[in-house]
């Protein structure tokens, strides 16, 4: 991070008080108001049937949030198409790929649902992965979903469509719209971007179906009272859940096999990750008794290998004992890149602690 990009930080979320802080927030509020206004307009024009929406002839259930950066997203993703999978559904998953020079009108399938047809460099980081964690469930990318969504019906047979970070995508009809927050960072500091890490106004939660909390394990029983209290005092009628992740072993990349969690109690681990928000997975393996020493990137990084040598470098140098890593950042290293030191990717896996009951009610009506 710059200096200029640590002062900006500091003075949106850090609470700077001096004259050019307080100037750099009143114009980003400026633009924060302008975006939101623009944000409602368009949103308009869709409700309005003026920009036409798609509407599939099978269930659609959409998984977003209403802040940029990680909340849990592909992980409840993965839960939602195991509970349908196994109730005899042919699931289809969108996902926009982030891929810049992708056509907005192109379909990219990742998996058919019988083999994985693009490597992670070609579909992105979370498609890949969601294509290698659930055979039998149809993969795509694109940035217009009512595209995809057509080719997972009409292509691929399916007859069930899950929205990967749907909840900004307007112009597909939804049955369901499951929103995440996250526990650790809620509502940022309430603002919309540039002013916060709002993609909308908070009014706007009022379009979705239920909340979902997630990363509960990491914030006390008072942060996760005030987030409850928000929600239900201003959705009342909005179902509530609430979730956390569990971690259920470790995947060595080089060999492929498996080891215990245990294995990492007492040990020097690298934590190795791009996400919008780090802290879930590193506190995670701290939880384990790991003691970590964080290599971060930001979110959809993609590392060369010179990048990933330097990177075992100084795992070496510092004594650390193996490197552990997201399933979503695994995807992302190449075999020959590795070398002695261990280098694993952690299997987590989405717990509903509260409100499962309520959930899964409204998913089996929403197939109905």
């Amino acid at each position: 991070m710059t200096r200029l990009e640590a002062y900006l930080m500091q003075a949106v979320f850090g609470g700077r008080s001096d004259v050019t802080a307080r100037l750099v927030r009143a114009g980003l509020a400026v633009l924060s108001m302008i975006y939101s206004a623009l944000l409602k307009g368009y949103l308009g024009l869709v409700r309005n049937g003026i920009l036409p929406r798609t509407r599939l002839p099978v269930p659609v259930i959409s998984v977003g949030n209403i802040t940029l950066g990680g909340t849990g997203k592909t992980t409840s993703v993965r839960y939602l198409a195991e509970f349908f999978q196994e109730r005899g559904f042919r699931v289809g998953v969108l996902s926009h790929g982030y891929q810049p020079h992708r056509k907005k009108s192109e379909v990219g399938v990742v998996s058919d649902g019988e083999r994985i047809l693009m490597d992670a460099a070609r579909s992105g980081d979370e498609p890949h992965m969601l294509a290698k964690m659930l055979p039998g469930t149809a993969v795509l990318i694109g940035r217009r979903r009512n595209e995809s969504g057509r080719a997972a019906v009409e292509e691929l047979g399916c007859n069930l469509v899950l929205v990967d970070d749907g909840f900004q995508y307007w112009r597909l009809d939804k049955d369901l719209e499951i929103v995440l927050i996250d526990a650790t960072d809620p509502f940022s500091n309430g603002w919309p971007i540039p002013r916060g890490l709002l993609r909308e106004p908070l009014s706007h939660l009022s379009r979705a179906s239920s909340f979902m909390i997630t990363n509960i394990e990491y914030v006390s029983e008072e942060k996760l009272y005030q987030i409850r209290e928000f929600l239900y005092r201003r959705f009342p009628a909005k179902p509530l859940a609430e979730s956390r992740r569990i971690a259920r072993r470790l995947r060595n990349l080089k060999t492929g096999e498996t080891e215990s969690i245990a294995y990492l109690d007492g040990k020097g681990i690298g934590a190795l990750s791009t996400l919008g928000n780090h802290l879930p997975f590193e506190s995670s393996l701290q939880r384990l008794g790991a003691k970590i020493t964080p290599f971060r990137y930001s979110d959809h990084h993609r590392y060369s290998e010179a990048e990933f040598a330097e990177i075992l470098g100084k795992a070496f140098e510092g004594g650390l004992e193996a490197i552990v890593t997201t399933e979503k950042d695994a995807v992302k290293i190449e075999p020959d890149w590795l070398g002695s030191l261990p280098v694993m990717a952690l299997d987590a896996s989405l717990h509903i602690v509260k409100g499962q009951r309520e959930l899964e009610k409204m998913l089996r009506e929403a197939i109905i």
